[in-house]
């Protein structure tokens, strides 16, 4: 009598924590590329992006793992009683895609990595209107990532007894490149802000543009009891004076400092962000208008990650995962 088929892909002791995955070398485990698609199967079973074991809702126990000729991923989940078939997929990122899972993980490596769409397209061996349709889909789960996690910004720092510093700034025509000189855009205000020695960051699109939204955006991204470092517009006037003076507020006075003496009264963090926004998006080709705020909370997501201890391949993993629970 041949073997029973397993109900697991790999064992349960095999299947990483969220920890462990942030702890991994990806880089050096990406660089050894698996020789069968059932490698790259387990390799995503451990990791929980598919599921490693599944259960029948109608007869109550765990289908088999077993080979199928006819599944793109060699092998399905199959009930030993109903006979009904799943695939490895179910419920999963992958769920509606007709790719490989290796070309699949090339993707979601070569799109963390940041590596151009059509560079991508040709290491994954596929077109590059899929890559483009992949690409979104990553976005789109960074998008969702910001708003169950958004980067709540400074705050009192109790190691360093001391209120964190985030310098915040209004700033228009991020969408502006050479490609779009002499072109009529309606102008697209955002604002954005940087906590020091973190480089932690959001950047909000401001729809309406009286102090009021601005008020509303700073209180949604930034902690009380932080020292807020702004030039000198009016929508910032008296921001030490919100919710009865929840925030410490210093100002620029157009380029000079207020206080001359006080050298930690400046703007380069912020002006540094506004740099590093506008080559990324001169880099995806000046972005398509309705793309724009997909676009930003890409950004910010890799901003709110640049800094950490896990590299950005990890974090992605993990957004799928929190998103895509199997």
């Amino acid at each position: 009598m041949p073997p029973r088929s397993p109900s697991e892909i790999v064992p349960d002791a095999e299947l990483l924590t969220e920890d462990e995955i942030r702890k991994e070398n990806v880089k050096a485990i990406m660089d050894i590329m698996f020789p069968t698609a059932l490698d790259y199967v387990k390799w995503l079973a451990r990791r929980g992006l598919i599921a490693n074991k599944l259960l029948c809702i109608q007869c109550n126990i765990y289908c088999s793992f077993t080979i199928s000729r006819d599944s793109r991923d060699g092998h399905i989940f199959r009930c030993r009683l109903c006979s009904k078939r799943k695939s490895l997929r179910h419920n999963s990122f992958f769920s509606k895609s007709n790719l490989d899972l290796k070309q699949l993980v090339v993707i979601m490596l070569c799109w963390a990595n940041g590596r151009l769409q059509k560079d991508t397209a040709v290491e994954a061996r596929t077109s590059g209107h899929t890559m483009i349709d992949w690409a979104n889909y990553c976005r789109e789960v960074c998008a969702k990532d910001l708003i169950k996690h958004p980067p709540l910004l400074g705050g009192y720092d109790e190691e360093a007894e001391s209120p964190r510093i985030v310098e915040i700034e209004l700033s228009e025509d991020l969408m502006r490149g050479k490609r779009q000189r002499g072109k009529i855009r309606d102008t697209r205000w955002v604002l954005g802000g940087v906590e020091r020695k973190t480089g932690r960051a959001f950047i909000v699109e401001v729809k309406e543009m009286h102090r009021k939204s601005i008020i509303s955006i700073i209180q949604e991204n930034i902690l009380p009891e932080t020292i807020i470092i702004t030039n000198d517009s009016d929508v910032f006037k008296d921001l030490d004076k919100v919710s009865n003076g929840i925030y410490q507020h210093y100002t620029l006075d157009g380029q000079e400092l207020v206080d001359e003496t006080d050298s930690d009264i400046h703007l380069n963090s912020i002006r540094s962000l506004w740099l590093r926004t506008r080559a990324k998006i001169r880099e995806q080709c000046g972005t398509v208008e309705g793309m724009f705020a997909s676009y930003l909370n890409e950004f910010v997501w890799r901003e709110q990650h640049r800094n950490g201890d896990s590299d950005l391949f990890s974090e992605f993993i993990l957004c799928v995962r929190r998103q895509y629970p199997v």
